[in-house]
């Protein structure tokens, strides 16, 4: 059952199969959440005939009419506009107690007796990462996952050859920042990993070693292959660290050429054997992975009542007559200096732990 603390929702923008969806709200279900929105960044109607009627699901189609004319070409910004969003319906409602912005290939992991002991004066939470192992084939769902390393133990996997340089960013394949939940009612707004202020500054945040994002970052050849052709083809990105643009541009690059699709498959998967995959025994050996199963959380969601479904609904069809923009978070809004036009930078958030 949910704990004294309330409702603990999610929110992704997502683009994927109804099957890999499912999979992904299980999962997130099991880990700790009682409720996910799942806004569909593609027009998906199998998707939303797939998930009308779950008790712990609101899935919106994001089309026109919900963008209001204004959709970003940039992935990035309409997840951040999305998330917030929804957090400013979930603070207008006023029954859920946190909300966390994940990807549709991550699982909020949290022990909800931790959570409910926040202090009441923490507006945010850090989820820190922990990625799968990346295998050309699995023989059943990964349940390895590394975590970000201190220098010692980054050192020693440089001389191990198994990274180049002693860095996290060397050493997971996605980001090695984490994710974040806020609680709604408060000016916390959310980005794609730090939580921000209404000045687009760093607020304080909770962290416990029970608050986990599990990563299912390329942890396949195919998986691979889906997401980066997924991520190549959603439009401009805008913060991709320079060992990912690398792929990404390798990926347009093999995409640009036009190659039949088993041939694209084959150039895909050799790029995948180059950069991606992972020596599982030897990080097991080195002691640099943890063993976790995502399809065996515990947690029993809790589902809102009648009436709050019903308040949902009607806020919802408020909500998709407005226009987006205001939702654009405080570090993600042009710096209002005459001439500029890059957006302003989140600065990193102030930790309690």
């Amino acid at each position: 059952m949910a704990d004294q603390g309330g409702i603990v929702a999610a929110v992704s923008t997502v683009k994927d199969t109804l099957p890999r969806l499912e999979q992904y709200v299980a999962r997130n279900l099991a880990g700790g959440v009682d409720h996910l929105f799942v806004l569909l960044d593609a027009d998906q109607p199998e998707v939303a005939e797939g998930f009308a009627a779950h008790p712990h699901v609101t899935c919106i189609r994001t089309d026109d009419a919900w963008w209001q004319g204004g959709r970003p070409p940039e992935l990035n910004h309409r997840q951040r506009i999305n998330a917030n969003a929804i957090r400013h319906l979930l603070g207008e409602l006023g029954w859920a107690s946190w909300l966390f912005h994940v990807d549709g290939d991550e699982v909020v992991r949290v022990d909800r007796d931790r959570l409910a002991a926040v202090p009441p004066s923490v507006p945010a939470v850090r989820l820190e990462v922990r990625e799968a192992v990346s295998r050309l084939r699995w023989e059943r769902p990964p349940t390895w996952f590394k975590r970000p390393l201190e220098k010692p133990e980054l050192r020693r996997l440089v001389r191990r050859g198994v990274i180049e340089k002693p860095t996290n960013g060397a050493f997971l394949h996605g980001h090695a920042d984490g994710k974040s939940g806020v609680r709604p009612g408060t000016d916390t707004w959310l980005t794609l990993h730090d939580p921000v202020g209404a000045d687009g500054g760093a607020v304080d945040t909770a962290a416990d070693p029970s608050f986990l994002v599990l990563h299912f970052e390329s942890y396949s050849g195919e998986e691979f292959a889906r997401k980066w052709t997924a991520l190549a083809q959603a439009g401009p990105d805008t913060r991709l660290r320079p060992i990912r643009q690398r792929t990404m541009d390798a990926v347009q690059g093999l995409l640009a050429r036009g190659l039949p699709p088993e041939a694209l498959e084959q150039e895909l998967l050799a790029l995948y054997e180059r950069t991606i995959a992972d020596d599982l025994d030897l990080l097991r050996r080195l002691g640099v992975v943890d063993e976790i199963d995502a399809d065996r959380g515990t947690h029993e969601p809790a589902a809102p009542s009648a009436d709050q479904r019903a308040a949902l609904d009607a806020a919802l069809d408020r909500l998709r007559e407005t226009p987006k923009d205001g939702f654009r978070p405080p570090a993600n809004r042009p710096v209002e200096t005459p001439g500029a036009a890059a957006p302003t930078a989140a600065p990193r958030p102030r930790r309690r732990s």
